[in-house]
């Protein structure tokens, strides 16, 4: 994975963003140049990484206060991390994506 050093992770908007809502879109540069992608240890980091940032960018476009709140974290989060790992394009990474998401083998 010597061309890509870092990626970026973003706030996905919800279906409800029509009314103005949860429309912040941050993001996160997560790096992994210091990472080897073929080890079982560097593609976990990564996506602890990669989990972290996700959290992060969902926690600050979210509105606690607002009913629908926990629903928009759930999906900005899993949407982050899935094209998070899709960009990353690494197939151990993307196994560890199924496991952890109760996925079989894309194939």
């Amino acid at each position: 994975m010597a061309g890509i050093a870092a990626l970026f992770i973003s706030s996905a908007p919800h279906a409800f963003a029509a009314d103005g809502d949860f429309q912040k879109g941050s993001s996160v540069k997560v790096k992994f140049s210091d990472l080897d992608l073929g080890s079982a240890e560097g593609v976990q980091v990564l996506y602890k990484r990669i989990e972290k940032a996700a959290r992060r960018v969902c926690n600050d476009d979210a509105e606690p206060g607002d009913p629908r709140w926990h629903s928009h974290w759930r999906y900005c989060y899993k949407t982050a991390v899935a094209n998070a790992v899709h960009d990353v394009n690494n197939q151990w990474l993307t196994a560890m994506y199924q496991q952890k998401n109760g996925q079989g083998p894309v194939g």
